[in-house]
């Protein structure tokens, strides 16, 4: 009995050793199984492909700011495609020119002071090797005649876009009325269709709400920098109006603040300016005589725009906000008029 049990664990012993040699001892390929050593890297990923110049979208350059000082020295800043060369213009004449740094941010200090009068100033940029891109928008600015110091007359800047509305990029110094809490209307504007345009100041943030003859017309929210616009929800019949504004506190919907004043629709056919751009619209708190100063550098010269637009002024102390009145002859040399 002894001796079969001792048979029986001899003969398993046995069996056990020779499974474990052909396991491990044979070849594992011939088993179907890959050996550690053999076993292929994981693939490794290809490196990125830097986009060809071409690929890159090709943004257009901007103006960001414009500041023209009293004794017509001028600065010019905005962004454009890192590293490519910035020309500002007024006309064809150079103002000067820039590389834009690796954060696409550019400024220009021209060498020499402004021209006074009217002036557009145009924008583009260009990649080494690329076709100059155009801005979108461009900055049309009253230049006053030049004084040293801190005296005379400040400029006005527009930005001009192709489409939208325009934005007062640099305006007159004259302190707001606190009773406003910063409320200000400060242009108004018709596109190519003659549709009405407003913008204005305000608190950030805060709704701004505007009436026609106490009819609503629109609203608007002034931006992070206290910059609002406002194109009328309905057509504008051509007339005068009384225009009113209000800052609406954003607790509660009380009226912060407000302004009115009288607002003369132009008729659609009075906006389509001419090429020579010889027409103006009239802004809050303009008078003849400012518009005149602007324009010709001369305030007495009201009388030539009192001639030119005889069938709209009835009294030349009494211009409403909204009217387009021609300018005869202020892009001429000198200001002189061509009539």
């Amino acid at each position: 009995m002894r001796g079969s049990r001792f048979f029986f664990i001899l003969l398993a012993a046995a069996v056990l050793g020779i499974l474990a040699v052909i396991f491990f001892g044979a070849d594992p390929n011939k088993r179907g199984m890959t050996p550690t050593a053999n076993i292929p890297p994981p693939p490794v990923p290809a490196a990125p492909v830097a986009p060809s110049p071409d690929s890159v979208a090709k943004a257009p350059p901007s103006f960001d700011v414009v500041r023209i000082s009293r004794n017509c020295t001028s600065v010019f800043a905005g962004r454009a495609m890192a590293g490519s060369v910035v020309v500002v213009k007024t006309g064809q004449r150079e103002l000067g020119r820039v590389t834009a740094d690796t954060r696409g941010e550019w400024v220009l200090v021209p060498d020499l002071p402004l021209e006074r009068g009217n002036q557009e100033f145009t924008l583009e940029s260009q990649m080494q090797g690329q076709e100059p891109i155009k801005a979108e928008a461009n900055v049309v600015a009253v230049v006053p005649e030049c004084q040293p110091g801190e005296g005379g007359e400040q400029a006005i800047a527009v930005l001009t876009p192709l489409k939208g509305a325009s934005r007062l990029l640099q305006r007159p110094d004259g302190p707001l009325d606190p009773a406003r809490k910063g409320l200000a209307l400060d242009a108004i504007e018709y596109d190519q269709a003659g549709n009405l345009i407003l913008s204005g100041r305000a608190q950030p943030g805060s709704t701004v709400q505007i009436y026609l003859n106490n009819e609503p017309i629109g609203v608007a929210t002034a931006d992070d920098k206290g910059t609002w616009r406002m194109r009328p929800d309905k057509a504008v019949d051509p007339g005068i109006y009384s225009l009113r504004v209000d800052q609406v506190e954003q607790a509660g919907g009380k009226v912060a603040s407000r302004l009115e004043m009288p607002f003369s629709r132009a008729r659609p056919e009075d906006v389509k300016f001419d090429a020579s751009g010889n027409s103006i619209i009239v802004q809050p708190g303009n008078s003849l005589w400012r518009i005149a100063r602007q324009v010709y550098g001369q305030g007495p010269r009201y009388t030539e725009i009192y001639r030119a637009n005889q069938s709209q002024i009835t009294d030349p102390d009494m211009i409403y906000p909204g009217q387009v009145f021609a300018v005869p002859g202020h892009n001429t040399p000198g200001g002189k008029s061509t009539n």
